[in-house]
């Protein structure tokens, strides 16, 4: 999270996050890290290797990487907004263990 900023391309911070997923999980992401939430559910930006957006002050957006085995999966969500140049987090999702 700490990675996020004003103007940093979407496509960046897939590939810092992917980095980590795969040193820690030894294999890439599946898919894509997140999007925008706006009127739409799946909205700009997307954030994925091939994205072209721009995070810019006043966005939204998720952070929601996913894991799955043969076996199962999980993902989990945290919303972000670009507040003057820096990530505000707005939710406080993590893994519960049992």
């Amino acid at each position: 999270m700490k990675k996020i900023k004003y103007f940093l391309e979407a496509k960046d911070l897939f590939e810092i996050a992917n980095e980590s997923f795969k040193n820690f999980f030894g294999f890439d992401m599946q898919h894509a890290l997140g999007h925008g939430i706006g009127l739409d559910i799946h909205e700009y930006p997307i954030i994925s290797p091939k994205s072209k957006n721009i995070f810019r002050n006043n966005m939204i957006f998720t952070i929601e990487p996913g894991v799955y085995t043969k076996t199962g999966g999980f993902r989990i969500e945290n919303d972000i907004l670009i507040k003057s140049g820096k990530p505000k987090i707005l939710t406080n999702a993590h893994i519960i263990e049992k």
